[in-house]
């Protein structure tokens, strides 16, 4: 059950992948055995949170007989990573941007206080920001 958790994961689609099928194959089997849906209630409240979350979701679709929304959302959730990439890749580009916006907001500032002494340290710091952002990002 505690592999559930990866049902959820954002950043690997090897674990996605892998948690979702766990999901879906305990939702089937649960909707057909009662004892193992009992066994899926009492066990719910000794999980860790990242583990509750998606075993109440296989109950809740065992007692409903709605047991496609998992499929979907599993589905849906694997192409969505595999067309964004991982998060921890979309955080780092977009903390990146936002050092570089605020890198260069500082040069346009000094460049209309006048300050000509920071020229060729505002150019420095761009290209060495690309390149950092470049070569430090994880890998997708």
């Amino acid at each position: 059950m505690r592999a559930l958790a990866w049902s959820r994961d954002k950043n690997n689609v090897e674990k996605l992948t892998l948690g979702s099928t766990i999901k879906w194959a305990l939702a089937v089997n649960a909707s057909r055995d009662p004892e193992l849906l009992g066994y899926l209630k009492t066990s719910l409240p000794h999980q860790p949170d990242d583990v509750e979350v998606p075993l109440q979701d296989i109950i809740e679709s065992c007692e409903t007989f709605e047991l496609a929304h998992i499929r979907k959302q599993a589905t849906d959730s694997i192409e969505e990573l595999r067309r964004k990439g991982s998060e921890a890749s979309r955080n780092f580009a977009w903390w990146g941007q936002a050092g570089q916006t605020a890198l260069s907001l500082g040069c346009v500032a000094a460049a209309v206080g006048g300050q000509a002494t920071a020229e060729i340290p505002c150019v420095v710091g761009s290209a060495m920001s690309t390149a950092g952002l470049k070569y430090l990002a994880p890998s997708p």
